[in-house]
């Protein structure tokens, strides 16, 4: 069967997803975040590309994007086959990286771009481990997102409740914390490594 052609004309909004090969990490250190952080910027700006939201996590990763020149299938092409190229090389791997074809979801903008922009930005900490937590776990969780979001801190703030100057003094306590706990260092990062529970798409 062929597959569905994708729709694409200028100006168009998508929520743009992919997983690893077998749902295996795609970043298996901070550096390879930046790593895909910068390829994504490059791929950008060749292609035109504005990006308006994106979130990481271990084996999969979201983007909110617009193609002033319809050209979404070009833009993740170079994308994902320079950072496979990138992700190999540094980690000594071969082969595929991602699952197959990326997904991408046609977004209205009137409708649904706001949503969806929170939906994207939400994932980080939208799992069971954040219900009901104590305040070094949502400390966590307000660096997860600042770190794996472009959310700033004054919208980090309005998601918990607090305001800005306690995200700043929040996130500042806790790299100080992470620099002389070993135990809190290594459960903070199983929390980073933690796919999120819900998904607006299953696949």
């Amino acid at each position: 069967m062929a597959r569905p052609l994708r729709i694409e004309y200028p100006g168009a909004y998508y929520h743009v997803m992919n997983r690893g090969n077998r749902r295996e990490d795609i970043f298996l250190t901070d550096k390879d975040r930046q790593v895909f952080l910068d390829g994504l910027a490059d791929s950008c700006e060749i292609y035109s590309i504005k990006l308006i939201t994106y979130v990481l996590m271990s084996n999969h990763f979201y983007l909110l994007v617009q193609t002033p020149q319809a050209n979404l299938s070009e833009f993740m092409r170079h994308f994902l086959v320079t950072y496979t190229v990138r992700f190999n090389r540094r980690n000594a791997r071969a082969g595929h990286v991602f699952q197959g074809r990326f997904k991408s979801l046609l977004v209205d903008e009137d409708e649904y771009l706001l949503p969806m922009s929170r939906y994207i930005h939400l994932n980080p900490i939208r799992t069971s481990r954040f219900k009901d937590t104590d305040f070094q776990t949502r400390q966590m969780a307000m660096e997860l997102s600042y770190r794996y979001s472009n959310y700033k801190q004054k919208e980090i703030g309005v998601i918990f409740g607090v305001d800005y100057s306690t995200v700043s003094q929040s996130r500042s306590r806790l790299k100080t914390k992470l620099k002389s706990n070993r135990k809190l260092k290594n459960q903070f990062h199983r929390i980073g490594c933690t796919p999120h529970i819900t998904s607006l798409i299953a696949y």
